[in-house]
């Protein structure tokens, strides 16, 4: 491949060396090695089971020692919403009405945006109170999805307003950013202070920033915490060729290389990052209204990975200050223990 002025740019810009490209573009060629399996995981080997008094004693155990540690939440938000939407993009293409196109409409009032487009299709002179007619149909979604109106087709779904949760002062809505400030105030919170941090794409920083700014106070004052709030965009470095059919790699008409960010893989440069001990990772879609059961296993695995470090450290110290260590109990640990 001919390295152009502009290709050399490019790959500068995003630290990417010739050489790394052609590696990429070689994998592409060749494959990647397929992992060697041992055996399937299975409960006493590698997989953990734990009866109600003993997980209950290692969220206590969580509890009791997470004072003495960093704890951070990390949550993958760059995720765009557009895929959610396909349906009904299709819907605005082609203007054949499907099943699913059916049932949107049919059941338009149960999301939990409906308020805020309601009050767009107002604007426009369309009631979405009882059977919505079909001339007005495309342009509900278009309200729906495009920069005219609620623009949730070029959103992030952090930001979409996910959950509806009826009061008698008035309904609560919430967006999948702040579930998660919410989850992690239940977990992560140490000595009144709350680290989440979430990746974002470049081009959503500002209304990110600007959605944090908005609800960040009331939950802080709500739930006497301090929330402290990192962001941080996917690196340039880990973006990934794009090739046809034949690996041959695909160019812009100006001739620049074309490049897809890379997976939630490659968010491991991110974390590493952090200066925090523990860090709990939950992608920006995986909420839920009921936090019970996610906000306990997360204690519980954090109880888990305290009294593991400690046993750690404590053979370590033994044997570095020449103390007598039963080799056999050691094996013990790390083959029942660490899965060595």
């Amino acid at each position: 491949m001919e390295y152009t002025n502009i290709i050399k740019k490019q790959l500068k810009e995003k630290g990417i060396s010739p050489a790394e490209l052609e590696a990429r573009l070689s994998h592409f060629k060749t494959g990647f090695p397929t992992i060697k399996l041992l055996r399937p995981a299975s409960p006493g080997d590698g997989i953990l089971r734990l009866e109600e008094q003993a997980a209950g004693d290692c969220i206590d155990y969580y509890e009791l020692h997470k004072k003495d540690y960093l704890i951070e939440k990390f949550v993958p938000a760059s995720g765009a919403a557009s895929r959610m939407f396909s349906d009904l993009f299709t819907f605005l293409e082609t203007g054949k009405e499907t099943e699913a196109i059916r049932t949107f409409f049919d059941r338009i009032s149960d999301f939990a945006f409906f308020p805020e487009l309601q009050k767009y299709c107002e604007q426009e002179g369309i009631s979405l109170t009882g059977n919505i007619p079909a001339s007005s149909r495309k342009k509900v979604i278009q309200l729906l999805l495009t920069s005219g109106g609620m623009n949730y087709g070029n959103l992030p779904k952090a930001l979409l307003t996910f959950h509806r949760y009826p009061g008698h002062k008035g309904d609560e809505y919430r967006t999948p950013l702040e579930e998660h400030l919410i989850e992690g105030i239940y977990y992560a919170e140490n000595k009144g202070k709350v680290l989440i941090h979430f990746t974002v794409s470049q081009e959503h920083i500002a209304a990110f920033e600007e959605h944090i700014r908005k609800v960040k106070p009331g939950y802080e004052r709500k739930n006497n915490v301090q929330l402290h709030i990192r962001l941080s965009t996917q690196q340039a470095s880990t973006d990934q060729p794009v090739t046809d059919e034949d690996n041959n790699p695909l160019f812009t008409p100006e001739g620049a290389l074309v490049f897809n960010p890379g997976g939630h893989g490659a968010l491991i440069e991110n974390v590493n990052k952090l200066n925090s001990d523990i860090v709990f990772i939950k992608n920006i879609d995986n909420v839920r209204k009921k936090k019970f059961t996610s906000v306990r296993y997360k204690k519980l695995l954090g109880g888990i990975l305290i009294e593991l470090q400690q046993k750690i450290k404590m053979y370590l110290n033994a044997i570095q200050n020449g103390e007598a260590v039963s080799v056999e109990e050691l094996f013990d640990f790390m083959q029942r223990k660490l899965q060595i």
